[in-house]
């Protein structure tokens, strides 16, 4: 059993979808990226704020 055959205008876009899918699924691949690189920066942020706050914590209860 054959396939029908597509129209040149069908395959005109058909290849303009997958143009456009390509697009997307490269625009979703750097928004992970980014939010990746958002997430980690706001981890370390979030880290050095705990460690500072602990220590200065330590310094109060140690110097009572």
């Amino acid at each position: 059993m054959t396939q029908p055959s597509l129209t040149p205008e069908q395959e005109a876009l058909l290849d303009e979808a997958l143009q456009y899918a390509q697009q997307g699924e490269q625009s979703a691949k750097e928004l992970c990226e980014e939010s990746q690189r958002i997430y980690q920066k706001w981890h370390e942020r979030l880290s050095a704020r705990r460690r500072a706050t602990q220590s200065s914590s330590q310094r109060i209860i140690s110097s009572s």
